[in-house]
């Protein structure tokens, strides 16, 4: 029992690892138009952000059209928020935060499963989320995706 609850969390730890990898790497690569700001702020703006984030994931809204399980979950907003603003490594955290966040204040029912299952497919949104396809103002008015940070 022990041995499978060390294996999930190194599963965990190697999942995230390779999530904030990736985003980090999106944003070296893809991101040269990310604004830069100070570490400080970059710091604080994703303090403020996770734990909204986890104030609205504690907010459980049932959605009246569907079984009781469901619930909307607005705790989203915030993170995509980070995203846009911050670039995508900083959604990552900002997730990151978020989950540690609601797992201190409220705790698990899942055995860790739901609330690692919440982070990879919310992490699968802002590096994504976190771009927009232009068309330059020289090209023709054709198609012609180009990839910029927000």
């Amino acid at each position: 029992m022990l041995k499978e609850n060390l294996s999930f969390i190194g599963v965990c730890a190697l999942v995230f690892a390779a999530l904030l990898g990736l985003a980090y790497l999106f944003e070296r690569t893809v991101c040269h138009d990310l604004q830069r700001r100070s570490r400080s702020r970059n710091i604080s703006y994703v303090a403020m952000f996770s734990a909204l984030g986890g104030v609205l994931m504690l907010l459980e809204i049932p959605l009246f059209f569907a079984p009781g399980f469901y619930k909307m979950d607005l705790s989203e907003l915030p993170v995509l928020m980070s995203a846009f603003y911050l670039g995508p490594v900083a959604g990552v955290i900002t997730e990151l935060l978020k989950v540690l966040l609601k797992l201190l204040l409220k705790g698990t029912s899942t055995a860790f499963v739901g609330d690692f299952a919440n982070f990879v497919v919310d992490e699968s949104r802002p590096p994504l989320s976190s771009t927009t396809t232009t068309r330059p103002a020289a090209a023709p008015s054709s198609v012609w995706p180009s990839v910029r940070c927000a």
